[in-house]
């Protein structure tokens, strides 16, 4: 049986696993804030359109970004991975 669980496995954790949970949360916030400033920023510059809406755009590439991690571990195959890649350019044009 193998002991992999799947990307789910990081929700179940055990009581002593809250300070580790803080920090992973805490750098997930951090990266979130960053697209979301780095989406502001090129609206401001005229990089990115002002449709754009940088909250949203922010949380579906963090999205992108942890699945993207964790395919590249589990299923290495260019052509899904580029998918994911394009995906994410296609949310900032």
């Amino acid at each position: 049986m193998s002991d992999w669980h799947g990307p789910h496995q990081s929700a179940q954790k055990s009581p002593h696993d809250d300070e580790i949970a803080a920090v992973v949360a805490r750098g997930l916030a951090e990266t979130e804030t960053f697209f979301r400033d780095m989406v502001e920023e090129g609206r401001r510059v005229g990089e990115i359109a002002h449709r754009v809406e940088p909250a949203h755009t922010a949380r579906a590439l963090l999205g992108l970004l942890v699945g993207l991690r964790v395919l590249a571990r589990s299923r290495p195959e260019r052509a899904l991975l580029e998918a994911l890649a394009d995906q994410a350019a296609a949310l900032l044009n």
